[in-house]
């Protein structure tokens, strides 16, 4: 079954112009945050972040994005796998509170 993905706007704190940001970490974040939200069932993700990451896109090119998306991905399954999958729950909301709620 599919869960209804529900976009929330949280307050994104020191997320200014993406010139200010350092959009490839800031994808990796955003990677590891919404592998957590899929993998986790968590319904809410905040629009501002995706909203950045296509503003980031654009400054990083496809090939950067992806890699940068996968590496977060990837932070995510190997926090899984290193803690388990309850403890890399609680550990996205507790590293990401303003990126996915539950």
């Amino acid at each position: 079954m599919r869960r209804l993905i529900i976009a929330a706007t949280f307050t994104l704190a020191g997320i200014g112009s993406a010139q200010a940001l350092d959009c490839a970490a800031f994808i990796r974040s955003h990677g590891e945050a919404s592998r957590g939200q899929f993998q986790c069932g968590f319904d809410q993700y905040n629009d501002a972040v995706i909203q950045q990451a296509r503003v980031c896109a654009g400054q990083l090119g496809e090939a950067k994005i992806k890699s940068n998306l996968m590496a977060g991905m990837k932070r995510f399954d190997a926090s899984e796998k290193r803690i388990g999958h309850k403890a890399a729950c609680q550990k996205v909301l507790r590293d990401y509170p303003d990126f996915v709620r539950p």
